[in-house]
């Protein structure tokens, strides 16, 4: 990639130089009007480009559209990905317009100018040499030249090394080595500073959006939560990657709407069985899988309204699974391990509970470590009264309350697991004023305060 890079930078240069030498041997006048050529140019084709794209992009959208939408039959929600692909498809065309309408203006304008010259001049553009030169304006008007024609050709180039070497800076991505080279580029680096992003957004920007959507920020937040969410796998900087992705999904609109249609359409899927992408998610543990299909369920009900929202919590919650040590949700050993913390109980219910989406899934917790403790007694138990409670009712301090009692149980059905030999003086006290404790639960005294007992007689 270096040796590429480098051969870039030389054949650049010598173009740079070649053209140079061609404008300072070239008349002053001969060099004005060339300037004034492709300036023209450069305006007709951004004109012309912003005219005619959402006629020519619309014209072949739906024939593309169609068939994307036939390639994604398991995307039972589609909006998103209509949108996205739409922007997507209207930025291509218009950047390939630009180009063809830039070099039709350019051999135009050209022809033009010399008909213009001989008009004014008396004399064709060919023959004519003048007695002296204005070396210095010469080369202003030449550099000037080079910079407007390289520019209407580099800068979709030049805004991909922006988006790229931004979207690293902003994780401190170790990114692959191909991905570097276009963000590290000279060159390329050079037509980023120039203003490549802001003329690419203002070229492609799409017509009678509701949004405002600015075309290069929408591909640097899918780079930049990638690069976060790869980062998040390796188990690197989990707080500081968490926050990157919650501040990119609230600053981009086809973004956050695209990777949340994708989220509820994976387990619209999932939480039926089904494959999603080639994808299915099989789990060995009843109880985890049950779990996971409380999560997919809501996950599923996702809209483009709530789902930064919800997605905040996601991100509040694997955080704590990750400062508690539970990795993947399918170690069931672990984060029952982790709910038997009142710490981590009390938090994990309190960010469920401040989103009223998720609220419905501190019954599932509940179920989820009840009955994975029950394996261990060969007992069964009906916790409908769980499920079926109006956490609504319920206020912050009473579910800090419910969490604690949570804990306290998880531990004691923990304890009775163990032979009732072993159990101390102290271990019998504990096991009474959890007890006392349990009845003023509004969630688990009906289902629990009767449980405990029959478990201290299976002891």
């Amino acid at each position: 990639m270096q040796i590429i890079s480098f051969a870039l930078i030389v054949i650049y240069l010598f173009i740079l130089g070649w053209f140079l030498w061609y404008v300072y041997r070239r008349d002053t006048l001969k060099n004005l009007y060339s300037l004034g050529a492709n300036v023209l140019s450069f305006l007709e084709a951004f004109l012309v480009t912003r005219l005619s794209v959402h006629f020519l992009a619309g014209s072949l959208e739906n024939f593309y559209t169609n068939m994307l939408l036939d390639a994604l039959k398991d995307w039972p929600k589609q909006e998103a990905i209509q949108e996205i692909f739409s922007v997507v498809f209207t930025m291509m065309v218009s950047v390939l317009c630009f180009f063809l309408f830039y070099l039709f203006f350019l051999l135009l304008n050209h022809f033009l100018k010399k008909l213009l010259f001989h008009v004014k001049q008396k004399i064709t553009y060919k023959e004519f040499h003048a007695e002296h030169k204005n070396i210095a304006l010469s080369m202003v008007a030449g550099i000037c030249s080079f910079a407007i024609t390289s520019y209407a050709l580099l800068f979709p180039f030049g805004s991909i090394s922006g988006i790229f070497h931004d979207a690293i800076s902003k994780v401190h991505y170790d990114a692959p080595k191909e991905i570097q080279w276009i963000a590290n580029q000279p060159i390329l680096r050079g037509y980023s500073y120039l203003g490549s992003r802001g003329f690419m957004n203002t070229l492609t920007k799409p017509k009678n959006s509701k949004y405002p959507i600015r075309n290069t920020e929408e591909l640097e937040g899918i780079f930049t939560i990638s690069f976060s969410f790869l980062e998040m796998v390796d188990e690197k900087d989990t707080k500081e990657n968490i926050d990157i992705i919650r501040n990119e999904l609230k600053s981009t609109y086809l973004v956050s709407g695209f990777i949340g249609e994708l989220c509820a359409n994976a387990s619209l899927k999932f939480k039926d069985g089904e494959e999603f992408a080639g994808i299915k998610v099989e789990v060995k543990d009843h109880q985890t899988d049950l779990l996971l299909k409380d999560i997919f369920s809501v996950i599923s009900t996702w809209e483009r309204e709530d789902f930064v929202a919800d997605l905040d919590t996601m991100l509040d919650v694997y955080q704590l699974f990750q400062e508690q040590g539970v990795f993947q949700i399918e170690d069931s050993k672990q984060l029952l391990a982790a709910l038997e913390e009142e710490e981590f109980s009390s938090e994990l219910f309190l960010a469920l509970f401040d989103n009223r989406d998720f609220q419905k899934l501190i019954p599932s917790f509940m179920n989820f470590g009840i009955n994975k403790l029950l394996e261990s007694f060969q007992l069964q138990t009906d916790v409908e009264y769980i499920s079926t409670f109006n956490i609504e009712s319920l206020t912050r301090e009473e579910i800090q309350k419910e969490a604690h009692i949570f804990s306290l149980i998880l531990k004691q059905m923990e304890l009775l697991s163990h032979p009732l030999e072993t159990w101390s003086t102290g271990d019998i006290k504990n096991l009474y004023e959890n007890l006392l404790e349990i009845k003023d639960s509004k969630l688990l005294s009906d289902v629990l305060y009767n449980l405990l007992y029959r478990l201290v007689a299976h002891a």
